[in-house]
């Protein structure tokens, strides 16, 4: 247990509140110790959704009033994301911020999916933080500054800096820095609210401002899509059935401008397969998150704000004749089991029905239901019902079920069985017998009378699942690899996809199969063979803006406050947040090799900056260390006999036993 913590300020990250525990504590190190102290390990502190709360509250001084609750609402970015999400996975990831294991808490939220990216660095409101100092004396991390997406300060309606200190810092997340190291003096850049732009980027901060002041607002998936569907209709871009995606795209694309969205990394490309805006309602019906930035620019976009939206959704009147007609697409339940071999087939056994929405046309929307039994049978139809007969109508299985694997392999073992009547006996086609006889492993070729006992696995086209059982044809494997390669052999000029066109059998049979062996025994397609076409990466303008970021990137690190880092190609990807191109595809960018080459310090050029840090380490502490303790502060030790190293400790050691003489 500590002896003490700072008390939050109102709207403080907990990040800030332990940066400024570590201050007070006065730790040279980066922030190790503090770590382990208050959280019980060295693993980091995630700024925006922290994990191991519940030690931390056990962790804090006697008759303290800090409950795990009260620092997710207060003092993280979780309020942000929550009434956006499902209560279940508000619950999951509560439950995850409170213990140990944060690795799903992104992904669940839906940061992590989405492309719309953390700040780079921390950053404050130069107003806010002078008011700070006046009344509490010091600086701290307001949560609104560090949302994605909030670019002004809605309070003073100024535009929010950027400090030095890394907020996605992946290579070193034990680094504790405290508004008072990173908060510097600079001139404040005025919002100009004749300027639309401006006026959008002011509206989504108040926005956000209210939703990090709510507690437990979580309306669900169904609540906002009918919310946006009435919305929609309102102003005339939706009907009963349909969203018109067309007209919203373009009314949208003329409401906000493209450097906005793109400023905001919300670009609306009618050009991509996926349009984030056109899938926005689709995807509540899918069980699938979008960021809360993208609602907000819909939300004003409707001409709501945060708060008039919430309050549209939870009251009577959200719930309008579409959700109401689609809820009993279905009837009222309940709804028949239709696995022949359950006790309670045809029986009206299901009390639950799952209603999702699909797309049968471009802005044709259908609902679909999905039944499960006890037995393990689960089925789904498209709706709504016409007659009572469409009851015990299915159009997938989605899952057989204990009992109906059971009877299948029971069958299967008797011989005296055909596979006509097994098929008959399970309500099924006998190529869905042979499927699921060979995903559940049984014996092949089956024991029995006509010619379905004769058949093996190759005789009929299986599914993925099933395919996973199956033993790869050896004849057949050598046979295919032998043509890829005689392929690639004779068209030593053609492109991967000519080849793949030309000998598509081939190809595919190897895909499905032997995956790894055709990746690396693929030719890359030779260097200008065809046209840069529309979406095709420009790689000579990439590489030259990328050897500049890489430049600026190793100038960042070296300048970085606390303990030094080492300018890597690591680093320097992380910083970046390049880290695939630069690690799968430099051979493309010669410029940006030549400049990483350049940058990318070696062990005794990082040693000697080391040792100039704790020299001035130990001089802003008027400390004359000795030899051991200069070695040990700046982590040489096993270089410090490395000339140049030796020559800098010699030097710093000379500059330190001047404090004797003052």
């Amino acid at each position: 247990m500590i002896g003490c913590f700072p008390d939050p300020y109102p709207d403080e990250l907990l990040y800030s509140i332990c940066a400024r525990y570590h201050d007070r504590m006065m730790y040279f190190n980066s922030g190790y110790m503090t770590i382990q102290e208050l959280f019980g390990s060295n693993s980091g502190v995630t700024i925006d959704l922290p994990t191991r709360l519940a030690y931390l509250t056990t962790a804090l001084p006697p008759g303290h009033r800090y409950t795990v609750d009260y620092l997710i609402d207060r003092h993280t970015l979780f309020p942000f994301y929550s009434p956006f999400l499902t209560i279940e996975r508000v619950e999951r990831i509560r439950s995850d911020m409170q213990g140990n294991d944060g690795s799903a808490i992104h992904k669940i939220a839906g940061i992590t999916p989405s492309s719309i990216r953390m700040p780079n660095r921390l950053r404050y409101c130069l107003f806010c933080a002078e008011s700070d100092k006046k009344k509490y004396g010091e600086f701290y991390w307001h949560r609104l500054h560090q949302l994605p997406g909030i670019e002004v300060c809605p309070i003073h309606e100024v535009f929010l800096e950027e400090s030095n200190i890394p907020m996605r810092n992946r290579l070193n997340t034990q680094v504790l820095v405290s508004a008072e190291r990173g908060v510097s003096e600079t001139s404040p850049r005025l919002l100009n609210l004749s300027i639309s732009d401006h006026q959008v980027l002011l509206k989504i901060a108040q926005d956000a401002i209210w939703l990090l002041e709510q507690r437990r607002l979580v309306p669900g998936f169904s609540v906002l899509r009918n919310c946006y569907l009435r919305l929609l209709t309102d102003v005339g871009l939706a009907s009963e059935n349909k969203v018109y995606v067309s007209k919203l795209l373009n009314t949208f694309k003329n409401y906000y401008s493209f450097d906005l969205l793109k400023q905001l990394q919300c670009e609306v490309d009618e050009q991509k397969p996926s349009v984030w805006l056109a899938r926005l309602h689709k995807d509540f019906g899918l069980s699938k998150t979008n960021h809360p930035l993208r609602h907000l620019l819909l939300i004003q976009f409707l001409g709501r704000t945060a708060e008039e939206f919430f309050e549209d959704c939870t009251s009577k009147n959200s719930s309008n004749s579409v959700v109401n007609s689609m809820a009993k697409a279905f009837g009222e339940g309940p709804w028949p089991c239709l696995n022949p071999t359950c006790q309670f087939f045809q029986k009206f056994q299901i009390n639950e029905c799952q209603i999702n929405f699909i797309y049968a046309k471009e802005h044709e929307r259908k609902p679909y239901g999905s039944f499960n039994c006890v037995c393990g049978f689960t089925y789904g139809r498209k709706g709504p019902d016409t007659s009572p007969k469409d009851q015990f109508r299915l159009d997938t299985i989605k899952s057989y079920g204990d009992t109906w694997d059971k009877t299948l392999k029971e069958l299967w073992e008797d011989s005296s069985l055909s596979m006509r009547e097994i098929a008959r006996r399970l309500n099924s086609y006998h190529t869905t017998i042979k499927r699921q006889a060979c995903c559940l492993g049984l014996q092949f070729p089956r024991k029995g009378r006509g010619k379905g006992a004769r058949f093996t696995q190759s005789d009929f086209k299986v599914t993925s699942k099933a395919r996973k059982n199956q033993t790869v044809d050896q004849k057949e494997l050598k046979s295919c690899r032998a043509e890829w390669l005689r392929a690639q052999g004779e068209n030593p000029n053609a492109t991967k996809r000519s080849l793949r066109d030309e000998h598509s059998r081939t190809y595919r049979w190897l895909y499905q199969h032997d995956k790894e062996w055709l990746q690396a025994h693929t030719r890359p397609s030779p260097n200008g063979v065809g046209s840069l076409r529309q979406g095709q990466v420009d790689w000579a303008s990439r590489d030259t803006h990328l050897a500049n970021l890489v430049r600026q990137s190793a100038i960042r690190i070296r300048g970085a406050t606390g303990k030094p880092k080492r300018v890597t190609v690591s680093a320097i990807s992380y910083d970046l947040d390049k880290r695939t191109i630069l690690d799968r595809q430099l051979d493309k960018l010669p410029m940006t090799a030549r400049a990483l080459k350049e940058v990318v310090e070696t062990r005794e050029e990082f040693a000697i900056r080391r040792i100039e840090w704790a020299t001035n380490l130990f001089l802003q502490n008027n400390i004359n260390p000795a030899w051991s303790q200069l070695l040990l502060q700046a982590s040489v030790y096993e270089l410090k006999d490395v000339p140049a190293v030796k020559e800098a400790i010699n030097t710093a050691l000379e500059t330190l036993a001047t404090l004797n003489s003052k």
